[in-house]
C-alpha cells in the first residue's frame, strides 16, 4: 500500500487549484509536466532537469557513488549530446533525492534506426530510498 496522499501530473496551466508545472529540459514535447506527491516525509517533486541543477546533481552523484564528476564532464555528458538529454530530477522538500538518467542513442534494429536510450547515473540519497512506497529496492 502506498503512502502517497496525493499525486498530480499536470501540464502548465495557471489554475490555482492544482500545482504548475515548472519549466525546463521536456522528454514529452507539446507539455510542460511536474508530478507532485505528499508524503509523511513533505512534499515530492518529480520534474525535468532545468538548467541551475547541476550543482545538485554533482553533490548527489558524489554522495552516492563515493566519487567526483567534474561540470565539465557532466555538460559533456549529458548537454552536448546530439540527440538530446532526458534526466527526471525527484526534489523533497526541494533538496534533490534522486536522477534518473539516460542518454538518447540510435539503435540499428534488422533494417531500421530507431531511437533507444542508455541509462546512466540513476541515483537516490541513502537516507530517502523506498520513502514513497515504504519499500526498499535492490
Amino acid at each position: 500500500m502506498t503512502t502517497v496522499s496525493k499525486y498530480i501530473n499536470t501540464p502548465f496551466h495557471n489554475n490555482h487549484n492544482k500545482s504548475q508545472s515548472l519549466p525546463g529540459s521536456n522528454p514529452f514535447p507539446g507539455s510542460d509536466w511536474l508530478r507532485l506527491y505528499f508524503i509523511p516525509e513533505g512534499k515530492l517533486v518529480i520534474r525535468p532537469y532545468q538548467s541551475g541543477d547541476e550543482t545538485q546533481i554533482l553533490e548527489l552523484f558524489k554522495t552516492v557513488f563515493g566519487k567526483e564528476k567534474s561540470l565539465q564532464h557532466w555538460k559533456w555528458e549529458f548537454l552536448k549530446n546530439p540527440y538530446g538529454i532526458f534526466i527526471s530530477l525527484a526534489f523533497l522538500n526541494g533538496k534533490l533525492v534522486a536522477q534518473c538518467a539516460s542518454i538518447p542513442v540510435r539503435i540499428r534494429h534488422k533494417d531500421k534506426v530507431i531511437k533507444g536510450a542508455q541509462f546512466v547515473d540513476c541515483m537516490s540519497h541513502p537516507n530517502t530510498r523506498g520513502i514513497a512506497v515504504r519499500k526498499k529496492g535492490i
